[in-house]
């Protein structure tokens, strides 16, 4: 089974998805060799969405098991609860990239909706507007800056 390392970032109840393809998916990636998590993380979120600024990050206990849309793939994807602000014009990668409530109408990859059917469940998506600043619970040494020309603010 292949690992996917994804992303959800949530703003006003609305959460962040990119379309590759045809389908909807969170942003993320998928670890090279000798990458943790949360390289990869980092590296999927500038791959695919470079005018972001991530802030701070936590990893969600849950792994979500699904289907790939494009290969019909077995993925494991961890996911991490992002806060992040900036430009969320995708690059030449990702078809497109909105913020989203309502996913009836959407195209979505089958770990992407458990994930997103897993925050229904949780009522996450409100009680983060309660709780919007979280902190990181990866040691920054756990990440190699060198891998990003930008840098990167964790929360305290």
């Amino acid at each position: 089974m292949r690992k996917a390392v994804n992303a959800a970032i949530i703003q006003n109840k609305k959460i962040l998805l990119v379309k590759k393809e045809n389908t909807w998916i969170l942003p993320g990636g998928k670890p090279k060799q000798n990458e943790t998590d949360i390289q990869c993380l980092f590296r999927g979120m500038k791959e695919e969405l470079p005018g972001m600024i991530v802030h701070s990050v936590i990893l969600l206990g849950e792994k979500f098991v699904g289907k790939t849309p494009h290969t019909g793939d077995q993925i494991e994807s961890a996911v991490f609860l992002v806060e992040a602000d900036g430009s969320i014009k995708p690059s030449a990668e990702i078809n497109d990239s909105s913020f989203f409530s309502s996913f009836d109408a959407l195209e979505i990859s089958e770990p992407t909706k458990k994930c997103i059917n897993f925050f229904k469940e949780k009522g996450l998506f409100i009680a983060l507007l309660f709780f919007p600043k979280f902190k990181i619970i990866q040691k920054t040494s756990d990440v190699k800056h060198s891998v990003f020309d930008r840098s990167f603010k964790f929360g305290n």
